[in-house]
Order: structure tokens, then sequence, then C-alpha cells
């Protein structure tokens, strides 16, 4: 579903939004709970997250990069404990609801069932779809090849 390239073209169509840089923020937790989601461990998304900030660097768009440093920063570290918080916050700018709309609906067509959330009622989350399996270890990081700077460099 969400490829580098249409990562990247989404990204670029955040310059129309009132707020670009939560709608990448956005964007972003969609394509790393995709991965996830789709059953690939915190370290390969680690991975994939460095090769799409590679993808921006060559097709020069670097002032996307630069819009969303601190947020590759924050997503990676993330990563690194595991993964429990992406895709926590509420989306709220139009394209970032259009993602994860499309989103859902991809999952809908796997073998994925929607249930509802038995505390608020309406249709389950993200982590409701996901276990983790992976501890929240900050010392479990130190096997993993990358760090931040490393994505962004």
């Amino acid at each position: 579903m969400l490829s580098q390239s249409e990562v990247a073209r989404l990204l670029d169509r955040c310059v129309d939004e009132e707020s670009p840089e939560l709608a990448m923020e956005e964007i972003l937790s969609a394509y790393v709970a995709w991965k996830l989601i789709r059953g690939q461990s915190c370290a390969l998304v680690l991975q994939k997250l460095r090769y799409l900030t590679m993808y921006l660097r060559v097709t020069e768009r670097q002032w996307v990069l630069a819009t969303i440093r601190e947020v590759i920063m924050v997503t990676a570290t993330e990563l690194s404990f595991g993964g429990g918080l992406i895709g926590a916050c509420p989306v709220s700018t139009p394209l970032g609801k259009q993602v994860w709309n499309d989103f859902r609906r991809k999952l809908s067509t796997t073998s994925h069932a929607f249930n509802t959330d038995p505390e608020y009622g309406g249709p389950i989350t993200f982590h409701g779809l996901r276990s983790i399996d992976e501890p929240r270890n900050p010392s479990y990081q130190r096997h993993w090849r990358f760090s931040c700077n490393d994505i962004l460099h």
C-alpha cells in the first residue's frame, strides 16, 4: 500500500496543508504502521525508514527532510523501543485522515477483521490489530545497526 514513492508524493502534498509538519507526521506514522502490521520487525522498519530518507534525498526532496527531521528522529527512537506508540496520536489533518482511511480500507480487505473497541465503543485502533512481540527495552536497541543520526545522513 504505502511504498516509498507513494509516501514521497504524499509528503509533497503536505505543503498545501494548514499544518504541514503534522500532516507529514501522520503520513510517516501510517507508513511505519503499515510496515509493522505486515509483520516486519522494528529493526527492519528502521532500515525502511532510512531507505525512505535516502529516496527523498535522491529525488531532490531535501525540503521534506528538513521539515520532517524531528519527526523522523522521534519515530526512529520509538521504533528502537518496540514501536508501541506509533499511530497512537489522533489524526487531524485532511491528508492524514485520507491516508489512515486508505490504510484501514486496505486492512479490511485482508485477513484482519475489525472489531469494536470494548472501552470506547468505536472501531478498534491500529494497536488492537498489532501484537507487540518485541519488548520495550532500551538495551535491545544496541543490537541494531542504525541510530537516529544514521537515518538522517
